[in-house]
């Protein structure tokens, strides 16, 4: 398994000094493990590694595709042993950074990501504290596994740039033909892609030792069915022996800027439109325009999306995914949750007293968490609901989710119960792992309309088993 990468070998202190915390580790990853083409970023406390890979999933998804037969998808999405090994290799190198570093990091992001045909990333986000107890023995390996935080997402500026990279990178290799057929919309001609892009493209027939050396490359989505590409790049030629002469579009080693506009097509995204940053004056020199007036909205690019992007981690959100993940398969697996709800979902989040300190390490109070419940009843026991009662808008009073009472039957109001002690009981256990008591209550928004907060002194009884869940929900208190 991937956590078993474990950190159980002692570094050197500060063997990695911050100022050569990247390069040292891209140094591990090739020099140990043969693992080129890794990147690292810190936002923060928190360290990014990126792993560009050319195959991320076991399935030859080019083959089963053109077959048209998909019977099982979750089959598809296994994960090869070649890159379980790569990951687990870049994931030790992290580790051995991380802790033999004098930056101070508190979290590490894994993102593997299969560059080549799914766009498809798989993010691992741990906890460094964690890393440091489980070399200690503090917590056992079993809980190390469930404290790695680990799911899939589309990185969709994968999918977007490849069109525009495949452009420059053939640009003077392929033919103009084959160029426009493998990234252009079928029928793609000089007035839909921009009379000056296209004579860029022609004119690369005429150079030796062309080379586009991507400078910049962001994405964003647009309108349905449509990306933009903003790319700089670098190109540098010398014109061919017969061409000498020639007056080129742009002069050798011009920085040039485009927007690609990109349509999605038959599953695939193809360039649609190309607006250049520039215009060739009358007398023949190469002057630069504002931004696209019909763009305008997304003038901003340093805010649009990179390949590799990276947010900082602060524990109690990191918590909050934690707890959902935890949460759920045990509402999804526990037999008499299956047999009386046909929606059981619950997600944890995390409000800030205030969002420009929620890093302060000291704070005794940094928010609350926020629950958010989706539940129905089934049919069997939705008999035991009194619609009539509800009108999704009472909150708890005297005696907290007492007033559920008034809208559910016995038997119903029992199996809300049993639910909820599920949740509490996972939330309080994984919470009092990491000595976590800088909130000061827990808001469920709504069960069944009825939203309530539960303190946390109460919380502490409660997971001490000094009241039991009815106990807790007397005690908590009307949500505004």
């Amino acid at each position: 398994m991937l956590a078993l990468f474990l950190l159980l070998t002692s570094g050197c202190e500060h063997s990695y000094p911050e100022a050569k915390l990247h390069q040292s580790l891209k140094e591990i990853c090739k020099k140990e493990y043969g693992v080129d083409h890794v990147e690292s970023k810190i936002v923060g406390r928190t360290l990014g590694v990126y792993l560009p890979l050319e195959k991320l999933f076991s399935s030859d998804f080019e083959e089963i595709l053109a077959g048209g037969k998909v019977k099982d998808l979750s089959s598809l999405l296994q994960i090869s042993p070649e890159t379980l090994d790569k990951v687990e290799d870049v994931l030790f190198s992290t580790s051995r950074v991380i802790l033999s570093t004098d930056k101070p990091i508190d979290f590490y992001v894994l993102k593997a990501t299969d560059t080549e045909l799914t766009g498809i990333s798989l993010i691992l986000v741990g906890y460094v504290q964690d890393i440091k107890r489980v070399r200690f023995w503090d917590i056992s390996r079993t809980e190390y596994r469930k404290r790695v935080y680990h799911d899939m997402k589309v990185n969709y500026p994968v999918i977007w740039k490849k069109p525009v990279s495949g452009v420059f990178k053939d640009l003077g290799k392929k033919s103009t033909r084959d160029i426009l057929d493998a990234y252009f919309l079928p029928g793609a001609n000089l007035e839909n892609i921009s009379p000056l892009f296209y004579s860029i493209i022609l004119e690369a027939q005429l150079k030796d030792n062309l080379s586009c050396e991507i400078l910049n490359l962001r994405s964003t989505g647009g309108r349905v069915g449509e990306a933009l590409v903003y790319v700089k790049v670098r190109e540098n030629y010398t014109p061919k022996q017969a061409y000498m002469d020639h007056k080129f579009t742009l002069p050798n080693g011009f920085e040039s800027e485009y927007i690609f506009v990109l349509t999605k097509y038959l599953g695939d995204y193809k360039v649609s439109r190309v607006i250049p940053f520039y215009y060739v004056a009358d007398d023949g020199t190469v002057k630069k325009v504002d931004f696209p007036p019909e763009l305008k909205l997304y003038e901003n690019v340093d805010k649009w999306r990179e390949e590799f992007e990276l947010e900082e981690i602060f524990l109690p959100d990191f918590l909050s995914q934690q707890i959902t993940r935890r949460v759920q398969p045990l509402l999804s697996e526990d037999e008499r949750i299956q047999n009386t709800f046909s929606t059981r979902r619950v997600n944890f989040g995390f409000v800030y007293n205030d969002e420009q300190k929620k890093d302060a390490e000291n704070a005794k109070d940094a928010g609350y968490f926020s629950v958010k419940t989706n539940l129905a009843l089934k049919k069997s026991s939705a008999a035991a609901y009194d619609s009539g009662a509800f009108d999704g808008t009472k909150d708890a009073g005297a005696g907290g989710i007492a007033a559920l009472s008034g809208m559910l039957q016995p038997e119903a109001l029992q199996d809300v119960y049993y639910l909820l002690d599920v949740v509490m009981r996972e939330t309080t256990t994984v919470l009092r792992g990491y000595w976590y008591e800088n909130y000061s209550y827990i808001k469920f928004e709504s069960v069944f309309g009825v939203s309530f907060i539960l303190k946390k002194e109460d919380l502490e009884l409660y997971r001490r088993k000094k009241i039991d869940l009815a106990g807790l929900l007397g005690r908590s208190t009307p949500a505004n």
